[in-house]
C-alpha cells in the first residue's frame, strides 16, 4: 500500500469512527461510553499501537540484516536498535492503553506518599503520559541520524507528536472540572466537556495514524533498498 493511500485511509477510518461513536446514543452519557476507559476507542487505539509496533519490529529486522555482522552486537548506536526500542515502546503503550498503568501509578503515588488528591496531583497521570511522549522524542533525537534517512516519514512523525501533545493538553484540562468551571457557566460545562473528550480521543487516534504512516514510509524505503 502506498504511503498516501494509507494516510487517507487512516484519516477516514479514525474520523468516521469518532463521528459514529460520538453520535451513538440518545443522551450525552450514552454517547460518551465509547470514549471512556475500556470502551470502543480504547480497543481501536490499542490495535493501532500494536500495528505501529509490528511495523517497527519489521524495520528492526530489516535494518539488522543491513548492519555489517561485525557491528551488530554490543553497539547500542546500531540502526536496528532504535526500531527495536520503538517496537517495545509501542507494545508497552498498547498494554498501558488497555490496563491503565499510568492511572494505577497515579493512585499508587498518592498512597505511597500519603498525598491528598488535589487538582494538581490528580493530574500526575497526565504528566506520566507527557513523559512517555518526551521519552519518545528523546529516543528519536538520540538516533536522529537514522531517523533522518527517511525524509518522507518526517512530516508524519512531526504531525504525530503535535497531535499527541494536543491530546495530552486537552486531557490535562478536562481531568477535573475545576478549569472549565472557572471559565464557563455551569450550564455549559457538561456539553463542553463532552466535546473536548471527543476531540481528545480524535487527536490521539490521528496521532497514532500519523506514526503508523510515518513508520510505514520508513519501512517502504528500507524494503526498496533491499529489493
Amino acid at each position: 500500500m502506498s504511503v498516501r493511500l494509507l494516510f487517507v485511509c487512516m484519516l477516514l477510518f479514525n474520523g468516521i469512527l469518532v463521528a459514529a461513536a460520538s453520535a451513538d446514543g440518545v443522551t450525552q452519557q450514552e454517547r460518551l461510553q465509547h470514549f471512556q476507559e475500556g470502551g470502543l476507542i480504547t480497543w481501536v487505539s490499542a490495535l493501532q499501537l500494536l500495528a505501529i509496533a509490528a511495523v517497527s519490529a519489521r524495520l528492526s529486522r530489516l535494518r539488522y540484516r543491513m548492519q555489517p555482522a561485525a557491528t551488530r552486537w554490543f553497539n547500542w548506536r546500531a540502526a536496528f536498535v532504535v526500531w527495536a526500542a520503538i517496537a517495545l515502546g509501542f507494545c508497552f503503550l498498547a498494554v498501558d492503553e488497555l490496563t491503565e498503568i499510568h492511572e494505577s501509578l497515579d493512585q499508587s503515588l498518592h498512597e505511597l506518599f500519603g498525598i491528598s488528591e488535589t487538582g494538581l496531583t490528580d493530574r500526575l497521570d497526565d504528566l506520566l503520559v507527557m513523559l512517555y511522549a518526551a521519552s519518545g522524542l528523546g529516543l528519536l533525537y538520540v538516533y536522529r541520524r537514522e531517523i533522518g534517512r527517511y525524509r518522507t516519514a518526517l512530516p508524519f512523525l512531526i504531525s504525530g507528536f503535535s497531535l499527541l501533545f494536543g491530546s495530552i493538553l486537552i486531557d490535562t484540562l478536562t481531568n477535573r472540572p475545576d478549569v472549565l468551571s472557572a471559565v464557563l457557566p455551569p450550564s455549559q460545562i457538561a456539553t463542553f466537556s463532552f466535546n473536548l473528550a471527543v476531540l481528545e480521543e480524535l487527536l490521539k487516534l490521528l496521532s497514532e495514524g500519523c506514526f503508523l504512516v510515518g513508520f510505514w514510509a520508513a519501512l517502504r524505503t528500507v524494503s526498496h533498498k533491499l529489493s
